[in-house]
């Protein structure tokens, strides 16, 4: 190549590489106030001074920027544990304040979900309370303290006394079975695992009411409606049953020990596995109950209706069946050890 024609392209790469100075940056003049005639100049390269200028500072400017991130790290590894730890508490104390509550969707809840209670009584106290002919359907008594309260002539349809203490209550007339109000049917009360010592029953209504594994010892019964009522594992011990209704009614499981039954309608009763041990059910009417499994050892059956009753694998030692109708019972698998069975009535 010629020496002038390699000198002329020397020169012509040293210009392109070269960066002209923005004119607003060395008069301190705005870029808007910079006269536009024909747009901006630019380079050999097709780069404008502006944009080139523009570059360099973004440059700059992300330099900055790491080095202002960098220092804010060293900072935080420089703070004290116990700054540290200060601020995980206030963290924590926070979150504690105000945690987030859960939401409820309204299409998710189920159409038939209880509705709540229109009388809460959870847990409350109302020992010696005087609650004669109240009505508190649906109430929510559960736990609550009813030792020694009067509630007698009371509508209690519906309502939950699970794990109540209703100890020496005067429960006279109380119904705790199905009611109806406003053409609305209010289903039985709920009484499970209640404590109902010495509890004064008399003439209560508690047909269809649940009183599984409630405590009713020494409880009086008297005239009592418990028609189809869930006793089951009740403990019954020294209660008084004068008079009382205890047709279909489930007491599998229950303890009756020493029980006064004698002449009361016992008819489709579940006594499987019950706990009759020294009973007197002289005159009942047993007829089609189930006695499965359950102790009768020593109770005292002499004149009772027992035809069609289910004693099966029941415990009947030294039990006195004299002058029983036993028309169509079931004996299979008992234990009927010294039984007294003189003189049977067969039909």
């Amino acid at each position: 190549m010629p020496l002038r024609f390699l000198g002329l392209a020397t020169l012509l790469v040293a210009l392109s590489s070269c960066t002209l100075p923005n004119p607003s940056i060395i008069t301190g003049d705005s870029p808007s106030d910079t006269p536009k005639i024909g747009g901006p100049a630019k380079d050999q390269m097709g780069y404008t001074p502006v944009a080139q200028a523009d570059n360099a500072n973004n440059a700059e400017d992300s330099e900055n920027t790491s080095n202002d991130a960098s220092d804010k790290a060293d900072e935080g590894a420089g703070a004290t544990d116990g700054e540290i730890e200060t601020e995980v508490t206030k963290a924590t104390e926070a979150t504690a304040i105000a945690p987030d509550a859960p939401t409820e969707d309204p299409a998710n809840t189920p159409a038939d979900s209880p509705k709540p209670y229109k009388h809460r009584g959870a847990g409350a106290n109302f020992a010696g309370a005087n609650l004669t002919g109240a009505t508190l359907l649906n109430g929510d008594f559960i736990a609550a303290d009813l030792r020694g309260v009067n509630l007698e002539g009371a509508n209690l349809a519906g309502s939950d006394f699970q794990n109540a203490s209703l100890q020496r209550a005067n429960l006279e007339g109380v119904n705790f079975s199905i009611s109806y109000t406003n053409n609305r049917r209010v289903p039985a009360a709920r009484l499970h695992n209640a404590y109902l010592q010495e509890a004064n029953l008399t003439k209560a209504n508690l047909s269809q009411a649940s009183l599984v594994n409630a405590n009713l010892t020494l409880a009086n019964l008297s005239r009592v409606n418990l028609s189809e009522a869930n006793l089951q594992g009740a403990t019954l011990v020294g209660v008084r049953f004068k008079g009382t209704n205890l047709r279909g009614v489930t007491l599998a499981k229950a303890d009756l020990e020493g029980a006064d039954l004698r002449g009361l309608d016992l008819s489709l009763a579940n006594f499987s596995g019950a706990n009759l041990t020294g009973a007197r059910l002289e005159g009942a009417n047993l007829r089609g109950s189930n006695l499965k499994g359950a102790n009768l050892s020593g109770a005292i059956l002499s004149g009772a209706t027992l035809s069609n009753t289910q004693f099966d694998r029941a415990n009947l030692t030294r039990v006195d069946l004299r002058n029983t109708n036993i028309d169509g019972a079931n004996f299979a698998g008992a234990n009927l050890h010294q039984a007294n069975l003189s003189l049977p009535r067969l039909q």
